[in-house]
């Protein structure tokens, strides 16, 4: 009788567990969002910046209110404002994007009502409607706050 020879037993092939692909973020819709978002962002900042300094000139040299120059200023500074929020408003929501738009909309819609403040503040010299804006200003950063932790977290 033939001795059996030993033979091992083929373990089966390890078949590779596939990794899942990461998922992107942002998505290109995202990123194109984001930057036109940053532009219109921006530009409310920049009128913001500048229309609180005609404002404090304003507090500290009242007869500036009576300088065409001075209201050519302040009027290009409101329209940065409005061309910021008009471009926000009229961005297409990118899908995982909702709640970032939602908070944009609300800055959007308080820097119109700032613009209008300030406008018929100094139009019809009204001090209630500059405080208003002053408020506006306030609600506007809390806003901001709101939005640079959505931000943050955002692929996360």
């Amino acid at each position: 009788m033939a001795t059996p020879v030993k033979t091992s037993t083929p373990s089966p092939a390890k078949t590779p567990t596939p990794t899942p692909t990461p998922k992107q973020c942002p998505t290109p819709a995202q990123a194109e969002y984001f930057g036109t978002v940053g532009t219109g962002f921006a530009s409310i900042l920049l009128g913001m910046d500048y229309t609180s300094r005609l404002i404090i000139e304003l507090a500290s040299t009242p007869a500036v209110l009576y300088d065409n120059s001075w209201r050519l200023d302040l009027v290009s500074a409101l329209a940065y404002i409005e061309a910021g929020a008009n471009l926000i408003e009229g961005l297409a929501t990118p899908v995982g994007a909702e709640q970032i738009h939602g908070q944009m909309l609300l800055i959007a819609y308080r820097s119109h009502q700032f613009v209008d403040n300030v406008a018929n503040g100094i139009d019809n010299e009204d001090g209630d409607r500059l405080t208003a804006a002053g408020s506006d200003i306030q609600v506007i950063r809390g806003y901001i706050t709101d939005l640079n932790q959505q931000v943050d977290t955002f692929c996360n």
